[in-house]
């Protein structure tokens, strides 16, 4: 069996999204895995704001530019991320986000995206993992995970 990916679908639903928060997103690779995790980005954000979410992009260049994070190296801080406000509910969601796994293990998983608890990523500390505690995970999309450490 071999799972299909409607590429125009997303293509039509990722336009809207840049279009309805005034921001450019910065060209992207074509690979498919890359183009599939910033879709289930899209697809969770506009989730939140049909959910009557206020959804703010965050991190952004001084061209209004979104910087997705493509891969599972690097701080999260140093690229464009989303929060999501409604009451006093407030969280951010990320792409290739590090998570402390929750088996003790001490491996450090890398999800899709994942949304957070808002100011839940660390400082990064030299010399240090920088992860995500498993318990400031609220939801994750994981098509593919990584072990990265542990």
């Amino acid at each position: 069996m071999v799972n299909r990916v409607d590429v125009d679908a997303i293509k039509r639903e990722l336009s809207l999204f840049a279009t309805r928060h005034r921001a450019a997103l910065d060209e992207v690779s074509r690979r498919q895995a890359q183009f599939l995790e910033i879709g289930a980005m899209a697809l969770v954000v506009e989730h939140y704001r049909k959910k009557d979410y206020a959804v703010e992009a965050r991190g952004l260049d001084a061209s209004r530019l979104f910087h997705a994070k493509l891969g599972s190296q690097g701080n999260p801080a140093n690229y464009s991320w989303f929060t999501c406000r409604r009451g006093t509910a407030e969280f951010d969601v990320y792409l290739n986000l590090p998570v402390l796994g929750s088996y003790g293990d001490g491996g450090i998983y890398v999800v899709d995206v994942g949304v957070v608890r808002a100011g839940s990523l660390p400082e990064r500390r030299q010399g240090e993992p920088l992860a995500v505690r498993n318990e400031d995970l609220i939801r994750a999309c994981a098509f593919f995970c990584v072990s990265v450490g542990g």
